[in-house]
């Protein structure tokens, strides 16, 4: 199933990450999108806002306390530091998977400028951090909330990729590429090994008790034998 999952997530990013090196006809829907975007927000300020707050759910500040916290709670239920070895790896997969992907792209922003500080803005890096961050999260709590963690960590990512592209922080492309590798990420975090079961398995075999029963008189002979279940 992981298999498959993985699959498909690198076919939707290595396609994304086609279009984006050879300017493909893909990209025109990016410049639909910015416009889009800056058509509804222009002249609406609690959109912006909005919009900018989704944004901020993709910072290290926010998505790395939730996940902290989750990290935590999962562990002292658990009795295991299993649960922060699994954050701490989903933590350190972020900016090893998304930095060499802005330096190998270097891509420019909707503005037409450099992202200050990074090489590009291919992938998004804020995305990335939502999904894994919040996605590992609820990984973590799945036998706890095993509905409603993975539906808050999804709104959550959305809000983020929203927010991002709405503000023109990124360009539509990153945020969907990011979805993808965030996706992967936690394909691979799922499948470690050592996951708590769900249930118990069955118990050891147990020797073979004597046949206590009497031996039936007259009056059960009749009846046949009586089978011990």
């Amino acid at each position: 199933m992981y298999a498959l999952l993985i699959g498909a997530l690198l076919a939707v990013f290595a396609v994304i990450s086609w279009q984006v090196a050879v300017a493909g006809p893909l990209l025109a829907a990016d410049l639909a999108a910015r416009d889009a975007a800056a058509g509804l927000t222009s002249g609406n300020g609690t959109l912006r806002a909005l919009a900018e707050a989704g944004a901020d759910l993709g910072g290290g500040g926010a998505a790395g306390a939730v996940l902290a916290v989750g990290a935590s709670a999962a562990a002292w239920r658990a009795r295991s530091w299993r649960p922060l070895l699994v954050a701490s790896l989903a933590v350190v997969a972020v900016p090893a998977v998304v930095l060499p992907l802005k330096e190998a792209f270097g891509r420019l922003g909707p503005d037409g400028l450099p992202l200050y500080g990074y090489a590009g803005y291919y992938p998004s890096g804020h995305t990335l951090t939502a999904v894994v961050a919040y996605g590992t999260t609820a990984l973590l709590c799945a036998h706890r909330f095993p509905v409603g963690g993975p539906v808050a960590a999804t709104l959550l990512s959305l809000c983020t990729g929203l927010g991002l592209v709405l503000r023109g922080y990124h360009w539509a492309t990153d945020v969907v590429a990011s979805v993808a590798l965030g996706g992967i990420v936690l394909c691979l975090l799922a499948a470690l090994p050592g996951r708590t079961p769900r249930g118990a398995g069955p118990g050891p075999s147990r020797p073979a008790q004597p046949d206590t029963h009497a031996t039936p008189g007259p009056e059960q002979a009749g009846r046949g034998a009586v089978s011990g279940r």
